[in-house]
């Protein structure tokens, strides 16, 4: 059976010593750079010999050491490092370990796989580089079905769910753009009398309300379970509209955390407060109160986990639609046809995200995981939450993307009767990583043996900074 294997390297360090004093040390850096390329397809080839349909697995690091003489030292060091690599990763071994997860009930392995994963995106916007792709309706049925009802499991996910939301405002966002209500409920309380009178609030609002409310909903459980005795200090991902505090306020609640919220909007409507006094990526405290401790372990936790995704974001994220950045030159003149741009702003900043990914795949629906790219195309952070189930495509869309791919071709003569889907195919669905250092973004993109071709394009992408972004771009292709 042919199988499609994907292999992730995360990065390669090639340490070399040279014990020759009078040797042309530039010549054999160049020449150790040029053999680990070729290298590398070798162990390419090595992991497709070893993979089996729909399993994966993943090694923290490998470490390859050989000695070798300076003559022929190429073929030698192949040979030596590819026979430690089979040392490593016995064939038979790993054929019947998967096997072995297959037969004994993989569907742990598959929920735990998952529930990482799921995990790992909520805290950071992107998938985590070691794990396979998958399409976006798949992975939130995937997501939904590993959020399992067994006891000690729903415990483990349970806590690590709380400690991200604890920590990340748009992980709050994301939580309710990727799970439905009840799973949310189901994954934050297990109250029963809680449950009712977060489902009684819910099915009290207007449609547009309840997503909104699905967000709100993690922050009262937060409070309920870091132990916060009282509402005077929320974070939310965007502020509350009146009609929610007036449905809530009108609500018969039994729970003692609802009373509480509840007791908290009342005095805010006494107070005369027009609006709810949550503002969008900031934290409300009582001008009256001291901040409580809680208050200040949460907010140690946002700049922890702020300086994690900084980390992240140096060492790179992994990415799909890495040749969108040769299109960037045409994207001010597609924004301005689709009405979406006016004195160089973005007017939605979301919708044009799902515009450049339509662009390169030709699908609208997507996973908002694999939209890093088009979002700082778009002036957005890599952590911001595009609900791509908010828009809807038009064919007004369809056609400005459509003519924008043809005139890429029309100008890139080289690619002469190529169709829109054969640039998408060849050219716009590569993969590449995205890493920030120095604030300025590098994009690298992975080479293919028809990338001669970009040698006849007749503008440059390799230095990238459209009006509303916020910072450079440089590619190395």
């Amino acid at each position: 059976m042919f199988v499609n294997n994907t292999h992730k390297i995360k990065s390669v360090v090639v340490d070399v010593e040279y014990n020759q004093l009078q040797a042309d040390h530039f010549k054999i850096q160049h020449e150790v750079k040029d053999w680990a390329h070729s290298f590398l397809k070798k162990i390419e080839d090595f992991f497709d010999g070893i993979g089996m349909e729909r399993e994966s697995f993943y090694a923290d690091r490998i470490l390859l050491d050989v000695n070798v003489d300076e003559n022929d030292w190429q073929k030698t060091a192949e040979a030596k490092l590819l026979s430690q690599l089979k040392e490593q990763f016995p064939v038979k071994t790993i054929e019947s370990k998967l096997e072995e997860d297959v037969e004994a009930n993989n569907d742990t392995n598959f929920s735990n796989n998952f529930q990482q994963a799921f995990v790992y995106y909520l805290k950071h916007g992107h998938l985590p580089w070691n794990f396979y792709n998958v399409k976006f309706h798949d992975w939130k049925r995937s997501v939904v079905t590993s959020i399992t009802n067994e006891k000690n499991e729903k415990q483990r996910l349970q806590k690590k769910v709380i400690e991200v939301l604890a920590s990340s405002n748009e992980a709050r966002t994301r939580l309710a753009g990727i799970l439905p209500f009840e799973k949310i409920l189901f994954l934050l309380t297990d109250d029963i009398v809680e449950r009712e009178d977060a489902r009684k609030v819910y099915t009290s609002m207007d449609q547009a309300d309840r997503g909104l409310f699905s967000i709100f909903l993690q922050e009262i459980f937060l409070f309920k379970n870091d132990g916060s005795s009282s509402f005077d200090s929320f974070q939310t991902a965007t502020e509350m509209s009146v009609r929610m505090k007036d449905v809530i306020a009108a609500t018969q609640l039994k729970s003692s955390v609802f009373k509480k919220f509840q007791s908290r909007l009342r005095k805010f409507a006494s107070q005369g407060q027009s609006e709810f006094p949550f503002k969008d990526e900031t934290i409300f405290f009582d001008a009256t109160q001291p901040a409580s401790a809680t208050t200040v372990l949460r907010s140690i936790k946002i700049e922890e986990s702020a300086a994690v995704h900084r980390s992240i974001l140096k060492e790179g994220i992994f990415i799909e639609n890495a040749g969108l950045i040769l299109v960037a030159s045409f994207l001010p003149m597609l924004f301005k046809n689709l009405r979406l741009l006016k004195n160089n702003t973005l007017t939605s900043p979301p919708k044009t995200v799902l515009v450049l990914n339509f662009l390169v795949t030709g699908q609208w629906q997507c996973g908002d995981y694999a939209l890093t790219l088009p979002k700082i195309l778009c002036g957005l952070n890599a952590e911001t939450f595009v609900d791509v189930q908010r828009f809807r495509i038009s064919t007004r869309i369809k056609k400005e993307c459509e003519a924008l791919l043809l005139s890429v071709i029309g100008h890139w003569s080289v690619l002469k009767n190529t169709s829109p889907a054969g640039l998408r195919n060849s050219f716009l669905q590569r993969n590449g990583k995205l890493s920030f250092e120095n604030d300025k973004w590098l994009l690298q993109v992975e080479r293919n043996s028809y990338d001669m071709l970009l040698d006849q394009l007749p503008w440059s992408y390799t230095i990238i900074k459209l009006p509303w972004m916020k910072n450079i771009m440089t590619t190395e292709w």
